[in-house]
């Protein structure tokens, strides 16, 4: 058995912040690179991956992780995307080895480069996109981009789904970006 954060998100004054909960779960039922964990087996919503990292990646090279967000019903709810890094076997990170300028944002209409992606029959399903830019690393070793879906619920967000991407590695010759270490 190991240990699952489950995690909400509160706003205050100081803006969105992660709550964690935790509870027991098999390390083994991990879906495939893009396929959705949803938190609870009733939520509506599905993510699927359609730009994530290539499969190896130089320290401070920076990259993009976009999701689309599927769901089997229409209501109009609120949805915040959260961005964080996890290790290859899903184990997350602390804050502070994934750097980008946003790591939160809220769930944006998809373009229709974002719908192009998907099949045609799955295209009405899709209720939203959302984008990370200029996403890096500087430590080296393999890690999967997790994206977390999160619900507003009255003034807390709660965490209803996720994806993760395929693993990625981190990693250059001479340490650090033109020989520069971190």
């Amino acid at each position: 058995m190991a240990d699952v954060a489950r995690r909400t998100y509160a706003r205050n004054d100081h803006g969105p912040r992660s709550v964690e909960s935790r509870r027991s779960s098999t390390r083994n039922d991990y879906p495939s690179p893009t396929s959705t964990r949803s938190r609870e087996p009733t939520s509506p919503y599905s993510l699927t991956i359609t730009t994530a990292p290539s499969s190896s990646v130089s320290p401070s090279t920076p990259f993009t992780t976009r999701i689309l967000i599927s769901s089997r019903t229409r209501t109009r709810t609120p949805l915040l995307a959260v961005c964080s890094l996890v290790t290859e076997s899903h184990s997350p990170l602390p804050a502070g080895y994934l750097h980008a300028a946003k790591l939160m944002d809220s769930v944006q209409e998809p373009t229709r480069a974002d719908l192009a992606a998907v099949s045609r029959e799955r295209r009405g399903d899709v209720v939203g996109a959302a984008g990370f830019e200029g996403l890096c690393v500087r430590e080296q070793g393999s890690f999967r981009v997790r994206v977390t879906l999160a619900v507003m619920t009255g003034d807390v967000y709660e965490a209803v789904a996720e994806v993760d991407s395929a693993v990625f590695r981190v990693g250059g010759g001479r340490g650090g970006v033109n020989g520069v270490k971190y």
